[in-house]
């Protein structure tokens, strides 16, 4: 009878490991790509848009230890909560004060939160372990990309600014993310999605 259990439980493993794998649906935590929108002040203009799930792993890492754009997450119940990245790049030089952003979810606007470095960087500090040599890294990554002022985004010529958004882990695919810059008309981020 024992023999039987290990031999069962054998295949069993045997098949999951085999099974081919599937791709994910898109949700909050598998974002698709996302479609640019432009921004035009005097000289300066800046292209916007929500990255995709598989460029943020591309761009700092596939692992939420390395990556602090992926969400943390447990084996059990998976990632905590889930992020929408939004790239800003600009040619030449562009300041952006944010006033607001929110996503758009069965027809309905729901506020969400974005972080400036700090604020980011302090909720980073909530799921990371106290583990300096992962912190520090985040905080290259993030004193890097993320702007210190979300009321005075500065962008330079050929560089990108990272705005991240926070988003509840349950929460399917937003139909689009909505952007709100001073002085600029409502920029609505879709995304690429093949049905």
């Amino acid at each position: 009878m024992k023999k039987l259990a290990i031999l069962f439980l054998s295949f069993s493993l045997l098949s999951c490991v085999s099974a081919p794998k599937q791709d994910a649906p898109y949700s909050a935590a598998n974002i698709p790509p996302g479609i640019s929108a432009h921004i035009n002040a005097g000289q300066a203009n800046a292209s916007i848009r929500v990255l995709s799930t598989k460029e943020v792993m591309q761009n700092w890492g596939s692992r939420n230890e390395r990556n602090p754009f992926l969400p943390a997450h447990s084996l059990i119940s998976g990632p905590f909560y889930s992020l929408y990245v939004v790239e800003i790049s600009s040619t030449p030089g562009i300041n952006l004060a944010l006033e607001s952003q929110s996503i758009m979810l069965d027809g309905k606007e729901q506020a969400i939160r974005a972080f400036d470095r700090r604020s980011f960087l302090d909720f980073l500090a909530l799921y990371t372990a106290d583990d300096s040599k992962q912190m520090s890294r985040f905080l290259g990554i993030v004193n890097r990309l993320v702007p210190e002022n979300l009321k005075n985004i500065s962008v330079k010529a050929g560089k990108t600014r990272i705005i991240p958004l926070l988003v509840k882990k349950e929460l399917p695919l937003a139909e689009s993310v909505i952007i709100r810059f001073a002085g600029q008309e409502e920029l609505i981020l879709s995304f690429d999605v093949i049905n």
